[in-house]
C-alpha cells in the first residue's frame, strides 16, 4: 500500500483510509506511537490500548515487530525493491 505525505500546516502526515483504521482498531483521536522501525528505514505506528500501561506496552509491541521483521527480512526486502 503506497501513501503519499499530505502537508498539514507547517508539518506533514499521512492520510489513513477507513478500511486500514478498522484493521488497526484505530479511530479518529486513537492514541499511537510512532517510532522507527529496526535498522531505521521505516516507521512504526503502534495503537496504544486504553486499558494497558504505556511502557509494558510498548516493549511488547517493539518484541513482536521486531521478531516478525526479523522472521520476514527477505520477505521486506522483495517488497520494497
Amino acid at each position: 500500500m503506497i501513501r503519499t505525505l499530505q502537508a498539514i500546516g507547517a508539518e506533514c502526515g499521512v492520510i489513513l483510509d477507513e478500511a486500514l483504521l478498522r484493521l488497526l482498531g484505530l479511530e479518529v483521536g486513537s492514541r499511537v506511537e510512532v517510532g522507527l522501525a529496526p535498522g531505521g528505514k521505516g516507521l512504526l505506528l503502534i495503537p496504544l490500548e486504553a486499558g494497558e500501561a504505556g511502557a509494558e506496552h510498548r516493549a511488547r509491541v517493539r518484541e513482536a515487530s521486531r521478531r516478525a521483521i526479523e522472521r520476514h527480512a527477505s520477505a521486506f526486502r522483495r517488497l520494497a525493491e
